[in-house]
């Protein structure tokens, strides 16, 4: 049986599985991020930068947006069963 595929933000259409695996590689890296830039100092250079002044605000921001968008996909994927 072939599985159900939705469109993923009215793009292309994508199946739950392939789905899971992009998140899972976004997580990772994104983790990666908030770790990385809790755990160092950056230098002074990258302080006058606004997006690496505020990497440790943005990190966490998109980790709540990406929560936020997998849940509302996962219960689109459970409404399309």
């Amino acid at each position: 049986m072939e599985e159900k595929k939705i469109k993923y933000l009215g793009l292309y259409p994508i199946t739950k599985k392939v789905y899971l695996i992009l998140q899972s590689i976004a997580f990772i890296i994104l983790i990666s991020t908030i770790i990385f830039t809790f755990t160092f100092d950056l230098p002074d250079s990258f302080q006058r930068n606004f997006f690496f002044k505020n990497i440790k605000l943005i990190a966490i921001f998109v980790l709540i947006m990406e929560t936020i968008e997998t849940v509302y996909m996962l219960k689109k994927y459970n409404s399309n069963d």
